[in-house]
């Protein structure tokens, strides 16, 4: 039965064209064969393209909304929708044309072959893929490493997986071949921590305890994962040095090249403050002829005492012997010189650097001040020597005179200059210290200010060993 009249999609300007190009004949081999009607055309790409329209919005709407909770693979929403899509072609193409496709694709056995041969290798990614969605072995943003290559998951197709490495390169494995390989996912199970491993050989001389608590130090001002804790073992007694191995938890495996980067930085600060020397291999350590000269000198350290206020009046012979008493301990940036509540161990001097001081009241941190060279802190040790008042960390790469509490005390009765000088910078600080000893003292709190400062002199003076009566 000849089909039924057709009603025209487009204008009527279109339809009168269709029908003019409907009464044109094509000659084949002598014979006149009727040119197919141009509005069945164009129904069928009008079709094609609201099936696909309503496709992509049952695709959005399902997955993206209704199943937003429950992970499905992209790969297989993009085959779904593409089989659903064929399916509509096929019916939409025997219904305008009156062909029927499927016994066409059933009898074409050659041209199957053909087909199958030309995409054995597209079909192969394609079902590895499906395979590999189906398992679950990794999805969009994780980490993982196949053969050599350690990377983050960026796409997922029918036919490749495309991994971006941490350094920006991308790398494109076929599905089938991915599908072969051991594949490690760093990002799963997820909020499941992760152990990271670092080594390092320090000498035989030092304690493993001491060493312990030093390598545990460095640790200290990392944004770590702290459950479970970090931890430090003994893996190897090595030809030269005890090789010691640090673990700790992270959870995001990008920016793990970071940290273990920040905590080799701070290694080698905290190991120099502690005086653990990292072992130089045979053939430097025992053929090096030069001297190892040291960061600070001991004529520049006595200049810088020399130059600075607190020292003023001492002879230079003084200074000298105190610049071999002091130490000079280096801090990485963000590390961490006392926390506010730690026993106090001495007053410090900035010789190089930058260094923050934070105090906390009421379960949140201020940055009261930011000190810079030649600037002193920690000085309220000297009169109160219970617990530090506030937390010293080092703003950027940081160096500072340690000035121990019993040695000020032994210089400042051996040198009056000395026990002069450290009243006058505690009178320069005065506004501060009042409004600590008001917070700090019951009986100071409601007292007028002339009152609170005469008490505060009189207390510091007792504390510094100035003379009873004596004035300044």
């Amino acid at each position: 039965m000849a089909p039924g009249p057709l009603v025209p999609l487009a204008s009527p300007a279109a339809f009168r064209l269709g029908r003019l190009l409907s009464q044109f004949r094509l000659v084949i081999y002598g014979r006149a064969v009727a040119w197919p009607p141009l509005d069945r055309w164009l129904r069928l790409a009008w079709l094609a393209a609201l099936s696909w329209l309503v496709l992509r919005l049952l695709d959005t709407v399902i997955f993206d909304l209704v199943l937003r909770r429950v992970r499905v693979p992209s790969l297989l929403r993009e085959i779904l929708v593409g089989l659903l899509f064929a399916f509509g072609l096929v019916l939409s193409i025997q219904w305008l044309f009156r062909v029927q496709v499927a016994p066409l694709l059933a009898t074409s056995a050659v041209l199957s072959i053909i087909l199958g041969l030309a995409l054995q290798e597209t079909l192969s990614n394609l079902f590895a893929g499906i395979s590999l969605n189906l398992e679950g072995a990794f999805s969009l943003g994780d980490w993982v490493k196949v053969q050599d290559h350690i990377g983050q998951v960026r796409e997922v197709n029918w036919r490749s997986v495309h991994l971006v490495t941490r350094t920006g390169e991308t790398v494109v494995y076929p599905n089938a071949a991915i599908a072969r390989e051991v594949i490690v996912n760093y990002s799963r199970p997820p909020g499941r921590p992760r152990i990271h491993k670092t080594t390092i050989g320090l000498p035989y001389e030092v304690p493993p305890e001491h060493v312990t608590r030093a390598l545990l130090e460095a640790l200290a001002d990392l944004n770590l994962r702290r459950d479970p804790p970090p931890e430090v073992r003994i893996v190897e007694f090595a030809a030269y040095s005890i090789v010691y191995e640090i673990r700790y938890a992270y959870d995001d495996f990008g920016i793990l090249d970071k940290m273990d980067a920040d905590l080799r930085y701070n290694l080698w600060y905290t190991l120099r403050r502690q005086g653990i020397e990292i072992p130089y291999p045979i053939q430097v350590e025992y053929h090096r002829q030069e001297a190892k000269e040291p960061l600070v000198t001991l004529p520049r350290l006595t200049s810088f005492l020399e130059s600075h206020p607190l020292f003023q009046g001492l002879s230079y012979e003084a200074l000298q012997k105190m610049a071999q008493e002091v130490r000079c301990l280096p801090y990485a940036r963000h590390q961490v010189i006392f926390h506010q509540g730690d026993p106090p161990d001495g007053m410090y001097i900035v010789l190089d650097g930058q260094v923050g001081i934070w105090v906390r009241r009421h379960q949140q941190e201020h940055r009261i001040a930011l000190l810079g060279p030649g600037d002193v802190f920690g000085e309220i040790a000297l009169i109160r020597q219970d617990v530090r008042t506030g937390t010293a960390r080092a703003i950027q790469d940081t160096w500072v005179v340690r000035l121990p509490l019993e040695t000020v005390r032994q210089w400042m009765e051996t040198y009056p200059a000395l026990r002069d000088n450290i009243m006058q910078l505690f009178e320069s600080r005065m506004e501060a210290l009042e409004a600590f000893w008001m917070d700090e003292t019951q009986e100071m709190k409601g007292q007028p200010p002339e009152k609170v400062r005469q008490v505060l002199i009189r207390r510091l003076k007792s504390l510094l060993g100035f003379p009873t009566g004596r004035e300044t």
